[in-house]
Order: structure tokens, then C-alpha cells, then sequence
């Protein structure tokens, strides 16, 4: 079963790469579960402090649904979806 780790949401939304669709079709191997490229697993390693432990975080609520797979729960698949610009972004736009 696969884990796909260190998802770019943008870059998979802009066609950069493959979709999560693409690579289970082109590996023919069930999906155990997605995680989510986040800056902030590397900032709180560094502290010392577990993702896990935030319950918010893309990538925290990724490796707890694998977690739960592995234990025989039923997850559904995390989605990927548009996030919603602050109302700075939409005044001043986006930066990369």
C-alpha cells in the first residue's frame, strides 16, 4: 500500500505534477493515505515538538489517518481543495 508524503497542494492544483488520481493509476498499488507538504513539520521538529500534536495541520491530520488505516479504521482520503484567499490577498494579491 502507498503513502504519498510531501504533497504540493499548489503545484499538483496547477497541473505541475501528477494528481493523486495519475500516480495510483500509473503504480497500480492501493492508497494507504496523503501528507501534506508543510513548513511547519520541519519548524516544530526542530522544536522538538511533534506535528502530530496539532491537530490543525495538514500534516499532523495526514499521518493520524494513516495511523487510524493501519488500525483497520475506515478514513476517507483527505481532499484537496482551493484555499481560500485572506482579504489581503484579495486586495494585494497573492505572493509566491
Amino acid at each position: 500500500r502507498l503513502i504519498i508524503n510531501r504533497i504540493r497542494k499548489r503545484m499538483m492544483q496547477d497541473g505541475e505534477v501528477m494528481d493523486i488520481d495519475e500516480i495510483t493509476r500509473h503504480l497500480s498499488i492501493d492508497l494507504l493515505g496523503i501528507v501534506f507538504d508543510d513548513d511547519d513539520v520541519v519548524r516544530s521538529s526542530n522544536k522538538g515538538d511533534p506535528i502530530v500534536l496539532n491537530p490543525k495541520n495538514p500534516a499532523s491530520q495526514g499521518y493520524r489517518n494513516i495511523a487510524r488505516r493501519i488500525l483497520g479504521e475506515t478514513v476517507p482520503l483527505m481532499t484537496l481543495t482551493k484555499e481560500k484567499p485572506t482579504f489581503w490577498q484579495k486586495i494585494f494579491g497573492k505572493r509566491k
